[in-house]
């Protein structure tokens, strides 16, 4: 069923043979006899065409037609040896194609090729002469190169080196195949093919070949040639740059990426200056960041690596560093110093303050922009953790290059540092005498020091006074804020508000209102006496807590009741409120509830309850514990335990009669 040669052996000798792809002759390894062998027709060549077909098929991923002629196969003989070998192919590659299977049938396939593979090594120890006849009938490179991938992938050696011999490398069209073939030969050394194959551009996805050159070819000095072929027929573009990123990130040695990078001149392919500083630079001396930025410095940086590049020779050590400035000004590349090399500068705290000055003062003779300076000044400010004597040194080096720091960056250093202790007073004083430091752009940084200060008492105040005096305001949120807020003594707000009156801040007409809405319970007459006079606005909950809660036996709160009533514009007294009164939750006016539970001195209830008897029903039905009762009806049956001062309050407006 099969097609045989007359011989498989040598004629003269009976040695075994090797292929010879360049004749496409067989030669005794031991005699040197060259032999053409000649087939035997079995009636069988149908089936070796379609199992070529199907091979090669499968090598240019057409996998529905492999499968197809696979079928073929199938049905004229299952168990011939090329029926097996392209079963083996197909699923193999039907299995590592992405999409070509669903993930239920690779998990089937990888069991079926297993048991495909070993019924193939148990047809002969080795390979048969069916097999051998098998190959010489395909030839064809692209089965050949499809069939390696095939076999390298199951691990075995024998048959790929077979079919590795019979490989003419440049007559490999499909772009697959070459890709698979550079993996094998890349894996196994072969750098000649490696190359060979390289050179075959128009049968070649460039991209994926650079991929594959860059992550499998080993460490050796061809490696930089060959990314460099590519590189040259445009396999990467500038969208590709994370990929070198990647590369240089790897295991090769500092030599092979710097002649990688080299490559890349030109391209706008070199990765990030911060992977190429941790991943080269950093890895050698002197003389090797010589050579690794022959391949860096020669092109046009972009200004963003110029100056990370700047930033690692402020930090490295004073030989190498010398090296990297000597390189960037050989380029004539134009450098002008940036925030991330003043910020590693300032923010080195393992070299002392006065040898950081040294540096500064050199440093000054380049070119330097306001704003790096100012980001710098601001981060070193929040985060330059170190001695307050120093920092202020530091900080008062770099504030004449400051015009002004950001609202954010203001924020952040009065609302979380406390660095500076005693020093800060002072250091916000310097700040607000840079010519672009204006208050109005800082509108919230008062109200949100005063309420998140993190400093110690003595140092807050002395830092608020700097901040009034430089002219900040509050906003009108801000001082209702500080008002009902816990920090401070009512004579602290007081006096904290009428300086910043003199800034144009001022309480809102609605802040009296929400003082008593809000602190009843901690009422100061003092307080309330300077919000008076800036309030128009009184809510009926604001005058209710007056009238019940504040104020207790002052003798100008029945005036003041009335006139907050006034401003209310509502009859005064008749407001609803809710109460709790020995024990029941009664639901009434503000008159009746002010009678059930007052605490002021009896003149002074007895003018209040007066003054809204006048405008409101004392007498109204009330709700006690829900339901609707009459109000003289509730005193009557309680009137043993209610205060004296009820009762003297009922007595005066007859409330216990029945009439």
């Amino acid at each position: 069923m099969a097609v045989s040669y007359s011989s498989k052996k040598c004629d003269s000798c009976g040695g075994g043979l090797e292929y010879i792809k360049e004749k496409k002759v067989w030669r005794c390894r031991y005699c040197g006899q060259e032999l053409v062998r000649e087939e035997q027709y079995d009636g069988l060549f149908t089936i070796k065409n379609v199992v070529r077909q199907t091979i090669i098929d499968t090598a240019y991923r057409r996998l529905q037609k492999a499968r197809e002629n696979l079928s073929e196969c199938e049905k004229i003989d299952s168990k011939y040896v090329g029926t097996m070998i392209a079963r083996i192919c197909c699923r193999m590659i039907s299995v590592i194609t992405p999409g070509a299977c669903s993930a239920e049938e690779i998990r089937g396939s990888f069991q079926r090729l297993k048991d495909d593979y070993t019924q193939l090594k148990e047809k002969d120890s080795g390979i048969g002469e069916d097999e051998e006849v098998l190959y010489g009938f395909l030839d064809s490179a692209d089965a050949y190169a499809v069939l390696i991938l095939v076999f390298d992938t199951l691990g075995d050696t024998q048959r790929t080196e077979l079919l590795f011999k019979m490989l003419e490398t440049g007559k490999v069209y499909s772009k697959e195949c070459n890709k698979d073939l550079l993996t094998y030969s890349l894996k196994n050394q072969h750098l000649d093919i490696a190359d060979a194959i390289l050179s075959n551009t128009n049968n070649l996805d460039l991209h994926s070949s650079l991929d594959i050159v860059l992550e499998k070819c080993p460490d050796v000095p061809e490696k930089a040639g060959m990314a460099q072929k590519l590189l040259e027929q445009g396999a990467y573009n500038s969208q590709d740059r994370s990929r070198m990123q990647t590369y240089i990130c790897g295991e090769d040695s500092c030599g092979t990426k710097a002649a990688v990078l080299h490559a890349c001149k030109g391209l706008n392919l070199l990765p990030d200056m911060e992977y190429i500083v941790q991943y080269v630079l950093s890895q050698t001396d002197a003389g090797q960041t010589a050579c690794a930025l022959e391949g860096i410095c020669d092109g046009n940086l972009r200004d963003s690596e110029l100056y990370y590049l700047l930033e690692y020779a402020l930090t490295a050590e004073a030989e190498k560093a010398c090296v990297i400035l000597e390189k960037i000004a050989d380029s004539g590349q134009f450098a002008i110093l940036n925030a991330k090399q003043l910020g590693r500068l300032f923010l080195d705290s393992d070299r002392p303050a006065e040898e950081r000055l040294k540096i500064w003062e050199k440093l000054q003779s380049f070119r330097l922009e306001n704003k790096a300076a100012e980001l710098v000044f601001t981060r070193y400010l929040c985060d330059g953790e170190e001695a307050p004597d120093s920092r202020e040194k530091l900080l008062t080096a770099l504030l004449d290059f400051v015009n002004v720091i950001t609202p954010a960056g203001l924020m952040q250093y009065l609302n979380t540092c406390t660095l500076d202790q005693e020093n800060k007073p002072k250091i916000i004083q310097a700040i607000f005498t840079r010519p672009e430091m204006k208050p109005a752009y800082f509108s919230d940084a008062l109200s949100q020091y005063i309420r998140k200060s993190p400093d110690a008492q003595e140092v807050q105040k002395e830092v608020i006074s700097s901040l009034i005096q430089a002219g900040l305001t509050m906003d009108a949120g801000g001082i209702n804020e500080y008002i009902c807020g816990p920090k401070d003594s009512p004579s602290e707000k007081v006096e904290l508000l009428r300086q910043l009156e003199r800034n144009g801040s001022c309480p809102r007409p609605d802040s009296l209102s929400l003082y008593l809405e809000k602190c009843a319970d901690v009422y100061s007459e003092e307080l309330f006496a300077y919000l008076w006079k800036h309030s128009s606005v009184i809510s009926e909950k604001a005058l209710a807590n007056y009238v019940l809660y504040c104020a207790s036996g002052a003798p100008a709160k029945a005036q003041n009741a009335a006139e907050l009533s006034k401003k209310r514009g509502a009859a005064f007294g008749a407001g609803s409120c809710e109460i709790i009164h020995l024990r029941h939750k009664i639901f009434c006016n503000l008159a009746q509830a002010y009678l059930l539970i007052t605490q002021d001195a009896a003149e002074t209830a007895s003018a209040l309850l007066q003054s809204m008897a006048a405008q409101t029903k004392l007498t109204s039905d009330v709700r006690v514990d829900g339901n609707v009762v009459r109000f003289k009806k509730y005193l009557k049956e309680n009137r043993s335990a209610l205060s004296p001062l009820t009762v003297r309050l009922c007595e005066e407006h007859r409330l216990f009669s029945l009439f």
